[in-house]
């Protein structure tokens, strides 16, 4: 669908409470950011923030969280709560009740990893919350989706992982510190059977590029050792990482459907030749010339940086063209337009009583997963 250039939003201003996962308030300031402009445009009249780590962290009970969630919502009046990743908020399922008590509509569920049956199982708080949510939003399509379904959560929406203006383009250099920079940590487990396929990946990526390239190739992130690894990078500075290079490398911890975490949108954002692994679907989500240099298996990331290597000029204007479908289509203004709009239709099939209207999803042709 080549990065959708923008995403309908229902006409409709929306009174929101959203739950976020930061471990002291403002930490996810592209949360922040989007629902300021959002007010500012007048899509959004209200919003409250739990940072319900933060109040975790100050010794607050999941009990007490959920009530202030709840008096959030009545003080903004809201019309729609959305959780966002809330590991370990037992509560969260219990207050659903609470929150329709005080006008909320619509609740929704937003999860920002993947999950699979036995190398990651699904929170079992967060698979509560989702049976009595009307929506959850989820980053690819594959077993976890079919669980939601089996736990009664009939409308799961694709959302993919973004960026955010944080992450800026990074002008190019006469002289570069590496020719190529892959941030990643270093992941893996005594039990084979638990081993993501992506981790496996990233462990043989690091291992041939290293050997090939020397110290021209960096990797940040925890737990690697050897001449490449540079320990780990503040997340805010990874545009900046990935700027000391002629190239960036990525790959995920997960292969299915549409899945890629926010390395690949970040790394677009970032205007340097990005070469990534291409998982299933993604020329359904970013179309056919997204400007990525896509690799499958060990020899393909080899060549695709050779072609970097032999014409850094058309690399360039890949990227360029990257990073444009990034900050166009794969922001989390963009993320949260579209999970708000699917949101008020069903608070509008809530207190209307008419059928929930068509959201088209922006991203992939079809509507719901």
């Amino acid at each position: 669908m080549g990065g959708p250039p923008g995403v309908a939003v229902g006409s409709s201003k929306h009174r929101l409470v959203l739950v976020l996962n930061e471990s002291r308030p403002m930490a996810a300031v592209d949360w922040y950011h989007a629902l300021e402009r959002l007010q500012q445009e007048g899509i959004v009249e209200s919003f409250c923030v739990v940072p319900y780590l933060a109040r975790l962290n100050s010794s607050l009970t999941v009990d007490e969280i959920a009530d202030e969630v709840v008096a959030g919502a009545h003080e903004v009046r809201a019309d729609i709560v959305l959780w966002a990743h809330t590991q370990g908020l037992h509560s969260a399922a219990n207050c659903a009740a609470r929150l329709r008590s005080v006008g909320v509509a619509a609740i929704g569920y937003w999860d920002g990893d993947w999950y699979h049956p036995y190398r990651n199982p699904f929170p079992g708080e967060c698979l509560a919350l989702c049976s009595v949510s009307d929506v959850a939003f989820v980053q690819g399509d594959g077993l976890l989706v079919g669980l939601l379904h089996r736990a009664g959560c009939e409308d799961v929406r694709y959302v993919p992982a973004s960026t955010d203006d944080r992450f800026v383009a990074q002008p190019a250099r006469s002289e570069y510190d590496w020719d190529l920079v892959m941030i990643g940590n270093r992941i893996s487990s005594r039990l084979p059977f638990k081993d993501m396929p992506g981790a496996i990946l990233r462990r043989k990526l690091v291992r041939m590029f290293e050997r090939r390239l020397g110290n021209r190739f960096a990797v940040f992130g925890h737990g690697w050792t050897g001449a490449s690894a540079q320990g780990p990078v503040d997340y805010e500075k990874q545009a900046e990482a990935y700027g000391l290079g002629i190239a960036s490398l990525g790959c995920n911890n997960w292969f299915t459907r549409y899945y890629f975490s926010d390395r690949l949108p970040i790394a677009m954002a970032s205007a340097r030749p990005s070469i990534y692994y291409q998982g299933e679907g993604y020329d359904e989500v970013f179309g056919s010339d997204a400007g990525v240099f896509w690799y499958r298996d060990l020899d393909t990331a080899w060549k695709q940086f050779l072609a970097v290597s032999a014409d850094p000029d058309a690399a360039l204007e890949r990227a360029e063209r990257a990073r444009n479908i990034a900050v166009s289509g794969f922001t989390t203004y963009r993320t949260l337009i579209y999970m708000l709009d699917v949101l008020a239709a069903h608070a509008d099939a809530e207190t209307q009583g008419v059928a929930v209207r068509p959201v088209p999803n922006p991203w992939i042709s079809r509507s719901t997963l």
